[in-house]
């Protein structure tokens, strides 16, 4: 007999294995791999140090046998107090033009110097708390919903902490970015793989989408060189994605571990009719025998992060993914 697992991978090769809808389906996906990379390494840009003057004025310097000197104007690169032999303070500070960051929106030196290095840190912590939540969103309400909710949040989190007037309003937005971050990686790969052959799942995995974004990051950040600019780039390329909701449907998988078998049909369906298939009949009635037969729905059950813990299998595979990652 058959079992829910091998009939549903029996459905993926029988929709045409890798088609034209996974074709459409990797497309899409990937491209959105563009709004993770961007987002995650924003804080490498936006967090650097540029060249920075302090600019003190009628400044007065004893040097030799205590013979003073008069200056109108000095400028000490990247001090934050002048040095012993001369007296005066900081006036104020100039930035190179080179690059604007959050550094020099914000003067974020001297006894400001951690706050860079700590929104990174917090951003991360918006990573690490969605993760465990995104995952239980995805199998409670769907794949789909949750990681094109995760592109909504990076494209108006982006777009807002572009327009931040203050530092804590900006580490606030980058722990909203750090969440989305992290609700994007949980969802990508199971929406993405459950459509792909067993065949082809390591190959489409390993596509260097996040090299390539990354490098295009570099590039965009010497060209604009602002980190105004590079979070508005990072919602503008995102947006047209959120598009992809109209063209990718659930995951036939999820609904049919869900009870949904009406809906995972039609989604089977419209696989094979983008891929060039006859209506696979033999296989839609295979799934709804094996449905009455094993009886789906005693057996849906929202599973959380304590079966992981109690199952000795899953925590010992899990610890490993957890460590390589």
């Amino acid at each position: 007999m058959d079992s829910i697992s091998d009939l549903l991978e029996d459905i993926v090769k029988e929709c045409g294995g890798l088609g034209k809808f996974q074709a459409i389906l990797l497309v899409i996906m990937f491209g959105t791999k563009v709004t993770v990379t961007w987002s995650m390494l924003m804080m490498t840009f936006g967090g650097a140090t540029p060249d920075w003057w302090c600019n003190m004025h009628n400044v007065t310097s004893s040097s030799g046998q205590n013979k003073m000197s008069n200056f109108s104007t000095m400028q000490l690169l990247k001090q934050c107090a002048p040095p012993a032999n001369i007296s005066g303070s900081c006036d104020s500070r100039s930035y190179s033009s080179d690059m604007n960051t959050l550094v020099s929106e914000f003067e974020l030196i001297c006894d400001k110097d951690w706050i860079a290095s700590t929104i990174t840190t917090i951003q991360m912590a918006g990573l690490l708390i969605s993760s465990p939540v995104a995952g239980q969103m995805a199998d409670s309400l769907g794949r789909k919903p949750a990681f094109f909710l995760s592109l909504l949040v990076l494209t108006v989190c982006n777009l807002i902490a572009a327009f931040s007037v203050s530092w804590e309003m900006f580490a606030a937005c980058r722990f909203l970015i750090g969440f989305g971050c992290g609700m994007y990686l949980t969802t990508f790969y199971s929406f993405m793989q459950e459509f792909v052959p067993t065949r082809w799942r390591s190959m489409t995995a390993a596509v260097p989408g996040w090299a390539i974004f990354a490098a295009l990051y570099g590039l965009f950040s010497w060209w604009l060189h602002d980190w105004e600019y590079l979070h508005y780039a990072t919602a503008i390329v995102t947006a047209p994605f959120l598009l992809g909701i109209f063209i990718l449907p659930e995951s036939f998988r999820w609904l049919v571990s869900n009870n949904k078998v009406a809906d995972a049909e039609k989604v089977i369906k419209h696989i094979a009719k983008l891929n060039g298939r006859e209506t696979l009949i033999s296989c839609i009635e295979r799934l709804h025998n094996i449905v009455k037969t094993e009886d789906l729905t005693t057996k849906v059950k929202t599973h959380t992060l304590i079966d992981v813990l109690k199952s000795r299998d899953l925590l010992k595979k899990s610890f490993f993914l957890w460590s390589s990652w």
